[in-house]
């Protein structure tokens, strides 16, 4: 503090308060302000009579306000004696003065520009020489003009005075009036209509000769009369502690709190004083906390308001969205982009990047160019450009420099008639119509792909933002095309961007074919029965199935072959050219940050294009006519299910031909979507397929391969051989599909996804808070139940699976109602009733009857492919299924109950009525923890004399009433324990034979097993301690073993090095028995570094040649850098794969490992190195894998170096030169560890 005082004492700081106090004392309008190399401080009187005091005060408010932000004083430069740079002694006395909010009290206008200033200078200069601050985003000039030091202060509007020395170019950007008009739009403000009127005068004498100056000229006036009407401000912040209402709450709360904290002396009037702060504080306290509760429970009502009109939408991701923002906020850290060297990218660098890939993507086939002019005029309706306009959504996304979509949507009545004329002046027959500019560029957002890091451009997927002229003419575009679209889409598998179907058809139509398949598979199990009447199955059935993954689908789409094939199907041709027109020419806009770069694509359509769906249903038609043409139309409407670009085919086979057959048309599709310009991921297509009969496994071993463990369908396609893997089951629109069990797996898949969203959700649905319980089940109906039953009703269900449903919707419910059930005894029923939530079966019987209702209603009206009769019939099976089974399951609830167990246990104590004894006990307990629970009866403990077979119902659950009447006649009770109760005349004799006494001699025929255990009881306990404690001991043993311990698996293979191991060892044990000296280590540690020579002799090998370095390379051992890959074991493949997330080894850093371990690997460093076979006995068996256990000492810095050189090597891509796998020791009990716990606890 003092080495500052003296420095700023040094550079004139005397001097320079002077002509501040000069300049005031002249006045505000006095010329001498733009002398100053700073702003104007208006500082108090006292401050200009005495700058002693002001200097003394500025330094310790200063340096109390950085101590309070964790900052430090800077102590390098101004150490020393040499004077520093002016502009440097400027940035420092802002800091050190500026800054005090007593000298800005009243002028707080400057002291926002003084903390921007500063701000961006503080930016620009390393972090560990000054004190680092960094203004809030989300707040308002008002609400800063009182907040604290290191709060932030923010603009409204580009600030005008700043340091002469600091420039603030790109520091301000004006904030979006979109919020403000959407939020006067919502509560009818009158200066919506304002706005309308205004912008239908600015629009009077608007020019519609020239269409694009029409649109710039519109999104100018657009522009300027929201930013009158609107002012620009920033986001309003939607945290509680932002509201106005709150914080002034807030701030009276704590300034009770500091005056009742302000210390003073202990008289009787403060002491009273403090008595009365400390209640008002209280008070306040308590009001705050009701105060933030309600506006919770307000904004949670908002949410749950707007989840539940997405869900009765069916809008997901308005519904995921909402999720999200009730889930807990997980951190996001912003990413850059890095290049293919893994180096940070700069802005500029960034741009070129996002071009670079956009360009390999939309700009791979030539364009077809516009040389002709319009050969016919396409004339449009105000009408429709009105309504294309209005059904804008307000806060739809654009780009920046275009006015809000919600102006555009409220104006659309005067920008409609304007934007018509001018596309009919633009779009006249003989003109040449071309489009540029807003009308067809898109301004390109990257938004990364859900769980992959972000930093990478593979992992970024492009949405383009278009203006809304543009978007309205696209629309128009496709409201005409339908009319010929749906003719041709009629008896056509397309369900995607098409009125009237939806995923629940497509679902319905493959689930259909499962269980198709199935019925087939059961036909062909011919019964005992059936083969004597002379049925025999079929040699060969089965079922093929194949999911198709398009990679950019949409992207890829050629146009040249769209737009010539399009007037074929008779659309106007005025309409094609004009799409053509929207299309050609335009440029995808990529920004990063300041840099701006674009490029011109020539094949894809443009993503957030209102008529780019239509092209691609258009697309798919052309590529559905192509396949009949090469096969016939009902193969294509029996076999095909597209939506959008998932592409879904499967057959049913009766025999051999029928495969052979569905193999050769599936070549034919393949090879049809590869000539369409489609790229097809074979790693991520999947085939499903079930084949039975005694020519099965021949017919699979026929047409498969098997490799690295996985089994491939191989197929020619274009004179490529193909590979696509063979699934048990496949996910398909958020379904499971699998010809094993598909209802069971599809329920798994529902709860799973389900069971994810309750527990992103599970704190606003469970915590304790202001949500009332009302609240949380509309949001449990609208989030979680829709995510649970969907596709149920396309799938059906059965017993186990409405199980399982039930089951955790009532874990659902009982959590959101805390209700649990081994603590309330509150049943079932109960739970529906509270709740107010119908169960799961009803609720998909109830889909499934409306789904029906209107396909049978569109089967009256207009029948098409998803009103074939044989779906029809399939929807009507799985209803009637539905249907018995809940019958059922009703009736099963509503079968009376024996007199038995319809006895009641009424509570001493209350009026509460149990079931049974025990629990009457545990209702005492509960509710009645005074009480004794001796006076409600005794627990029941299981008895075979009064709980065994034929005992009369009645005395199951009572006591023996005899007991204790006779002491002497109780001694000898257990002489008659074998004495069976009598039974009447009538009664059937079970249906079990009798269990023979331990004590009675076997009968013939009769095995008896030896008894386990002893008879004695304290011999029994004895046992039971000791296979405790052993079983104990082991767990500690694993837990060392852990920090010690390694497990080696080494192939048996012709270049495993076992047998090398095997021949050390015994020439080891030769030269042992034969007493040579030079053998002071032990075995396991000489056989451990034989086998690092050998590693190293292998590695070198390899290395040594660029043949050997290019199979490595090949393999994905080795990287074009020379660093070793690691590889991790995968559970599922059973097998070795690549580890994406490891680090790999660079060779050298290899081979110094391996020169260190063999230089310590001597004397007792290793305790334990052998195998769990003897090697001899493996060499016989021709064993594929052998496992050795290797353990490390613990004590020692040498010891430890080696452990850390073992750890380096796990993984690594080079042990397979050996041919070993390595792997650290787990807290897994051994085997027999493992036998004895199960014979201790019976598992």
């Amino acid at each position: 503090m003092q080495a500052a005082h003296r420095s700023l004492q040094a550079h004139g700081w005397k001097q320079w308060l002077e002509q501040v106090r000069a300049t005031q004392a002249a006045g505000p309008s006095s010329p001498e302000l733009g002398k100053l190399r700073g702003p104007v401080l208006s500082m108090s009187r006292t401050d200009l009579i005495n700058p002693r005091v002001a200097e003394k005060r500025a330094f310790r408010r200063a340096r109390q306000r950085a101590g309070r932000m964790g900052g430090t004083w800077y102590r390098g430069q101004f150490d020393s004696s040499s004077v520093p740079p002016r502009h440097i002694f400027h940035r420092y006395a802002g800091l050190l003065i500026m800054l005090s909010k007593h000298h800005f009290k009243e002028n707080r206008d400057i002291r926002g520009v003084v903390w921007d200033a500063i701000d961006h200078m503080l930016a620009s200069i390393p972090l560990r020489n000054i004190l680092h601050m960094r203004p809030a985003a989300t707040r308002t000039a008002e609400a800063n003009a009182d907040s604290e030091y290191g709060r932030g202060n923010q603009q409204a509007g580009p600030p005008t005075d700043t340091f002469s020395c600091l420039s603030l170019a790109g520091q301000w950007t004006p904030p979006d009036t979109g919020a403000a008009l959407l939020q006067a739009v919502h509560l009818h403000d009158p200066k919506v209509d304002e706005l309308q009127q205004a912008v239908q005068r600015e629009l009077q004498k608007a020019d519609i000769s020239d269409l694009h100056a029409l649109h710039q000229c519109i999104n100018t006036t657009l522009c300027q009369v929201a930013a009158r009407l609107f002012p620009t401000r920033r986001s309003p912040d939607a945290r509680l502690s932002a509201q106005v209402g709150f914080r002034a709450s807030a701030r009276h709360t704590w300034q009770l709190y500091a005056q009742y904290r302000r210390a003073r002396v202990a008289t009787l009037g403060h002491i009273v004083q403090k008595w009365r702060l400390a209640v008002q504080f209280f008070r306040a306290s308590r009001a705050l906390r009701d105060q933030s509760q309600a506006l919770k429970r307000q904004a949670f009502q908002t949410k749950l308001l707007q989840a539940e009109q997405a869900a009765a939408a069916g809008d997901q991701r308005t519904l995921h969205q909402i999720v999200n923002s009730l889930a807990p906020n997980h951190r996001k850290v912003f990413s850059r982009l890095r290049g293919q060297d893994g180096k940070l990218l700069s802005k500029p660098e960034e741009a070129k990047a996002l071009v670079a890939q956009g360009a390999s993507t939309y700009a791979q086939y030539p364009d077809l160019p516009v040389k002709e002019p319009l050969s016919q005029h396409l004339h449009i309706e105000e009408a429709e450009v009105v309504g294309q306009l209005r059904a804008i959504k307000a806060s739809k996304a654009v780009p920046k420099h275009i006015a809000p979509a919600v102006i555009w949507k409220i104006c659309a009545s005067t920008l409609g008639p304007l934007l018509a004329r001018a596309f009919n002046h633009h779009f006249q027959e003989g003109q040449m119509g071309l489009l540029q500019g807003d009308l067809t560029d898109a301004s390109m957002v990257m938004l990364p792909k859900v769980g992959k890091p972000a930093h990478l451009l593979e992992n970024l997927r492009p949405i383009g933002l278009m203006a809304p002229p543009s978007k309205s003419l696209a629309g128009i575009l496709r409201d005409r095309m339908m009319e010929w679209q749906l003719p041709r889409l009629r008896f056509r598998p397309q369900f995607a961007y098409t009125p009237n179907r939806g995923t629940f058809d497509a679902l319905l139509r493959v689930h259909k074919h499962v269980e198709d398949a199935m019925a087939l598979f059961r036909s062909n199990r011919i019964s005992r029965f059936g083969q004597h009447g002379g049925r025999k199955p079929l040699p060969f059935v089965g079922a093929l199935s194949l999911s198709l993954d398009l990679s950019r689908a949409f992207d890829l789409t050629d146009r040249q072959m769209l737009f010539q094939a399009l007037p074929q199907y008779g659309i106007p041709p005025e309409v094609v050219e004009v799409a053509r027109r929207l299309h050609y020419g335009a440029k995808f806009i990529y920004k990063a940050g300041d840099c701006e770069a674009d490029f011109t694509p020539t094949n894809g359509l443009k993503q957030g294009c209102k008529v780019a769906p239509c092209l691609w249903v258009w697309y798919t038609i052309i590529l559905m006519d192509s396949l009949a043409g090469q096969l016939n139309d009902r193969w294509v409407e029996e076999v095909l299910t597209l939506f959008a670009d998932d592409c879904w085919a499967s057959w049913l086979l009766h025999s051999k031909d029928d495969l052979h057959r569905a193999l050769t048309e599936l070549r034919i599709l393949l090879c049809t979507l590869e000539s369409f310009r489609m790229k097809i991921n074979y790693s991520k297509t999947a085939v499903l397929l079930k084949f039975v009969g005694r020519q099965a496994r021949q017919a699979l071993h026929d047409i498969t391969k098997l490799q690295n463990g996985i089994r491939y369908l191989c197929l020619d396609v274009q004179g490529v051989e193909r590979l696509i893997p063979l699934k048990e089951e496949h996910e398909y629109l958020g379904s499971r599909v699998s010809y094993h069990r598909q209802q069971e797996v599809n329920v798994t898949h529902r709860l799973q996804a389900s069971q994810a969203r309750y527990q992103a959700l599970r704190k606003a649905l469970t915590g304790r808070h202001a949500i009332q319980q009302g609240h949380r089940l509309r949001l449990w109906r609208a989030c979680i139940s829709t995510s649970m039953l969907y596709s149920l009703p396309a799938v059906g269900l059965n017993e186990p699976g409405l199980r399982r449903l039930e089951v955790r919707v009532l874990q659902h419910l009982r959590a959101i109602l805390r209700l649990p059930a081994h603590l309330t005894m509150v049943e079932n029923a109960e739970i529906w009733s509270r709740s107010q939530i119908q169960p799961p079966g009803t609720c998909v019987l109830q889909a499934m009857l409306s789904a029906c209702g209107k396909l049978e209603d569109k089967a009256r009206r207009a029948p098409d492919i998803t009103t074939r009769p044989e779906l029809m019939d399939h929807l009507r099976h799985l209803i009637k299924q539905l249907h018995l089974l809940l019958e059922g399951r009703d009736t099963a609830r509503a079968k009376p109950t024996p007199e038995a167990d319809q006895t009641s246990f009424s509570c001493p104590h209350c009026s509460h009525v149990s079931s049974s004894d025990h629990a009457l006990r545990i209702h005492v307990g509960l509710h009645h923890p005074e009480q004794q629970k001796s006076c409600v009866g005794q627990a029941v403990t299981f008895s075979p004399e009064l709980h065994a077979i034929g005992v009369p119902p009645t005395m199951t659950l009572s006591s023996d009433s005899s007991q204790g009447l006779n002491p002497e006649a109780d001694i000898f009770r257990h002489c008659l324990a074998a004495a069976p109760f009598p039974t009447g005349a009538k009664q059937d004799p079970p249906n079990k034979r009798r269990r023979p006494s331990p004590h009675q001699q076997p009968q013939r025929g009769y095995r008896r097993f030896p008894r386990r255990g002893s008879s004695d009881p304290e011999e029994s306990e004895l046992v039971l301690a000791l296979a405790r404690l052993a079983l104990r001991q082991e767990t500690q043993l694993a837990e060392l073993r852990m920090d010690k311990g390694f497990v080696m698996f080494f192939k048996q293979d012709q270049i495993s090095i076992l047998p090398g191991l095997y021949a050390v060892s015994k020439e080891f044990n030769a030269k042992q028995a034969e007493g040579h000296p030079e053998l002071t280590t032990p075995l396991r540690t000489l056989l451990l570094a034989c086998l690092m020579r050998q590693f190293r002799e292998r590695v070198v090998h390899m290395m040594g040649s660029p043949e050997g370095i290019h199979k490595l390379q090949t393999a994905g051992w080795l990287t074009t850098d020379q660093v070793w890959t690691r590889q991790k074991w995968c559970r599922q493949t059973k097998r070795l794969v690549p580890d994406q997330e490891g680090q790999g080894i660079p060779h050298a850093d290899l081979l110094s490992s391996i020169d260190f371990l063999l230089v310590n690997l001597k004397g007792d460093i290793i305790h334990q190195f052998h195998s769990t076979t003897k090697l001899k006995t493996l060499e016989g068996e021709n064993a594929q894998v052998a496992t050795f256990l290797m353990s490390i000492s613990l004590r020692g810095q040498r010891a430890y170096e080696v452990h850390l050189h073992f750890l380096n090597l796990i993984g690594a891509s080079a042990l397979q030169l050996i041919g070993l796998s390595l792997k650290r020791e787990t807290l897994q009990r051994s085997q027999a560890a493992r036998h004895l716990e199960s014979l201790l606890y019976k598992r």
